[in-house]
């Protein structure tokens, strides 16, 4: 049987084994399993999960992630791009 270990918390490092099957069927199984863990564990999993997720395709350097934040701000303080608020952005957000 193999196991999928997921971390209870940052600040224990205390860490919980679930066992799951080798099948076509594992990750039905896993989620299944995840689901019965309690609330506080799986986000932290689904926080380290998200975390690990690229989300403009492709890996950034912490150089290429500064160049972009200063890019954006730029274009925000020259008004080429006008920035949301908060409630406009939720609003446009439902829409999609």
């Amino acid at each position: 049987m193999r196991y999928v270990c997921i971390a209870v918390s940052k600040r224990t490092s205390k860490k919980s084994k679930i066992p799951i099957a080798s099948s076509s069927h594992c990750s039905d199984e896993i989620e299944q399993k995840l689901l019965a863990v309690p609330w506080d564990q799986r986000v932290f999993l689904a926080e380290s999960l998200l975390s690990s997720v690229p989300l403009t395709g492709k890996e950034m350097t912490e150089e290429e992630e500064m160049a972009k934040v200063e890019r954006r701000e730029r274009e925000i303080e020259t008004g080429q791009v006008r920035a949301l608020a908060d409630a406009e952005f939720w609003r446009e957000a439902e829409v999609i």
